[in-house]
C-alpha cells in the first residue's frame, strides 16, 4: 500500500493488487500504454530569494520546464549547506535528457563557485509521455 500525504492532512491511498496473474493479461495490456525515455532527473534545493537568477540561468541554457516547492531542509551534507537550515527554501525539479546533464551540471558548478548555496541530486529516471502529447 502507498500513500501520498498534502498539507492540511490530505491522505490519498492505493494498492496493486498482487493476485491478478501475469499469464491472465493479453499482449494488449502487457505493452507499455505511453512512450518513455532514459533520462536525467535533478534536484536542485537553494535559498528563495535566489529563485529568480536560477529560474534565469535554467532557461538560458534551454530547460524548457521544472516543478518548483517550497522545502525545509533538516539535514544538511556539509557546512556550506548548513546556511540553508531554518531558511526558505526552494527546491527546483528539473528532467534533461543524458546530453544536457553534464552541460547543467557545469553551469551549476558556475552557479556554487559564485557563492549560491545549492545542494544539488541527481538521478536516472525513465520519463512517460502519453503518445497524445508527444
Amino acid at each position: 500500500m502507498m500513500q501520498w500525504i498534502e498539507e492540511e492532512q490530505e491522505v490519498e491511498t492505493w494498492t496493486v493488487n498482487p493476485e491478478v496473474p501475469a499469464s491472465t493479461l493479453s499482449k494488449e495490456d502487457k505493452e507499455p500504454a505511453i512512450d518513455s525515455s532514459a533520462e536525467k532527473m535533478v534536484h536542485i534545493v537553494t535559498l528563495a530569494e535566489q529563485e529568480s537568477a536560477l529560474s534565469e540561468t535554467l532557461n538560458q541554457i534551454g530547460v524548457s520546464g521544472y516543478m518548483l516547492c517550497d522545502v525545509r531542509v533538516d539535514k544538511c551534507y556539509s557546512l556550506e549547506d548548513e546556511q540553508l537550515r531554518g531558511q526558505k527554501s526552494i527546491m527546483f525539479r528539473v528532467v534533461v535528457p543524458k546530453d544536457m546533464f553534464g552541460y547543467l551540471l557545469k553551469q551549476l558548478n558556475q552557479y556554487i563557485e559564485n557563492g549560491n548555496q545549492l545542494i544539488v541530486i541527481s538521478s536516472d529516471v525513465e520519463v512517460m509521455i502519453p503518445s497524445n502529447l508527444g
